[in-house]
């Protein structure tokens, strides 16, 4: 039975939810499937991984602790959409979701989505085609997730993910499509009943919580993957640690290159986004619906817009280029597009999460960058500050290998010599006093890009927005 929310003016707004949620739960990456399962059988959602737990303590705790619909004011859901498709990976996670929505709402079909973190607004996380979820829907649903949890602790990415779900519930979807916080096989997002899964590529990132090399993070990617269900993998080399997980699960993996690939599709791919995120959201949504034809794929695709993307910007004729490229894997993409579209000066705003290998996302920047601004990003407690990056940075290149990468090869518009060039430094409190004095000094030909987060990367775009 599909759960229809009446939406009723929440008793607080959503900027105070967002608050309490911060001060009251863990703000921390906490993995683990258990608690947040809990609470969605106290909802009503029902799911495999929720079954399981239910022959444990659960019917104990709803017995004590108001698991019972009726007195919580919730119905008896099966799930937040006919379908649902569960979308992880290092890399390109986001533009496979905002591909295979787009191609599927031109079919006539209705998606929701969920992603993560938003850019500017918290309602960027749940869309129901193509429409941000109200201030008062999420609010509604944090309210009736407080009512339901008891005792049970949820993080801040759990309260989202199971608001995103009651949101989605009362909507009579055809596809939900849900975005991997991090990992995989303990994301909140794992404990529904997908009938597909994908992995757009694998890389090194959050090593602290998925492991040290390839193979233990794409064992934790792959744990998305269920018997006998497609498992979609963007990697054209494929790290063995998904290969060993699909076969331990008994999932149907698709590799690209191997099982499909963008060609066979027809279409032009968006330069700006990830063609491993593109061949995995095209082959995806042929098999959820065979009826897809060649030119609606293409005009599909042609309307995809993402912000922080490889998104470009004008202002007072300067470029701007923004992207969120947090892992060197990204970094390194960033740096190669760089080098074949800048033709003068690159100026880098940066500011970036402590957990994060910081180093590892400035190198592929450090021989095209000259001038940096290192920003503080002020309220994020898990940031780093720019005096820290800044001085990763110097300390490379007192070890002499910055100097000696900075523009060592060509790119269109020529080449710099290093000798007679200075890279400048600086560090900035916030990116929104950086991006000021970048644009302020830029000449015509340079280019200004800002990377390293989703925050440094929303609090830039919000700038530019209100000053147009």
């Amino acid at each position: 039975m599909q759960l229809k929310v009446t939406v009723q003016m929440p008793q607080k707004t959503l900027s105070e939810w967002l608050s309490l949620l911060e001060v009251n739960h863990p703000t921390e990456i906490e993995l683990g499937l258990n608690r947040i399962a809990r609470v969605a059988m106290k909802l009503g959602f029902s799911s495999s991984e929720i079954d399981k737990l239910a022959n444990s303590n659960i019917k104990e705790e709803n017995r004590l602790y108001g698991g019972d619909s009726s007195k919580i004011g919730v119905k008896h859901l099966v799930s937040p959409a006919k379908k649902i498709i569960m979308v992880g990976g290092t890399n390109g996670k986001g533009s496979c979701v905002a591909i295979l929505d787009g191609i599927l709402r031109a079919a006539g079909h209705k998606v929701g989505t969920y992603t993560s973190p938003h850019l500017i607004r918290y309602n960027e996380r749940i869309s129901i085609n193509g429409c941000h979820a109200t201030d008062a829907e999420i609010s509604s649903a944090f309210e009736e997730i407080e009512l339901a949890r008891g005792p049970i602790s949820l993080s801040y990415f759990e309260f989202s993910t199971l608001a995103a779900l009651l949101i989605m519930a009362s909507e009579k979807l055809d596809f939900a499509i849900l975005e991997v916080g991090l990992g995989g096989r303990l994301d909140a997002i794992n404990f529904m009943d997908p009938c597909m899964s994908i992995i757009t590529s694998i890389a090194l990132d959050h090593q602290d919580w998925l492991g040290h090399d390839l193979n233990g993070i794409g064992t934790e990617k792959a744990g998305i993957g269920r018997k006998g269900i497609p498992l979609i993998y963007g990697d054209m080399q494929p790290i063995q640690g998904v290969l060993d997980a699909a076969d331990s699960l008994e999932a149907k993996l698709l590799i690209n290159g191997q099982d499909f690939s963008f060609e066979q599709f027809g279409v032009l791919a968006p330069a700006f986004l990830p063609a491993a995120s593109v061949a995995c959201g095209l082959q995806a949504a042929v098999l959820l619906d065979p009826s897809l034809s060649s030119s609606l794929l293409e005009e599909a695709l042609s309307l995809v817009r993402l912000d922080g993307r490889y998104q470009r910007l004008c202002v007072d004729g300067v470029s701007i280029i923004l992207d969120v490229a947090h892992n060197p894997q990204a970094s390194e993409l960033l740096s190669k597009r760089l080098v074949h579209s800048a033709k003068g000066r690159i100026v880098a705003i940066t500011g970036m999460m402590s957990d994060k290998d910081i180093l590892g996302i400035l190198e592929p920047m450090i021989p095209i960058v000259d001038t940096w601004y290192f920003c503080d990003i002020p309220g994020n407690s898990r940031a780093s500050t720019a005096r820290n990056a800044a001085s990763i940075y110097n300390d490379h290149l007192q070890a002499g290998i910055c100097k000696q990468m900075h523009r060592n090869h060509s790119k269109p518009g020529g080449s710099l010599d290093v000798g007679s060039e200075k890279i400048e430094v600086f560090e900035r409190e916030s990116s929104e006093k950086a991006i000021k004095e970048a644009i302020s000094n830029a000449k015509p030909a340079d280019t200004i890009v800002v990377f390293g987060s989703f925050a440094v990367v929303g609090s830039v775009l919000n700038w530019l927005k209100n000053i147009n």
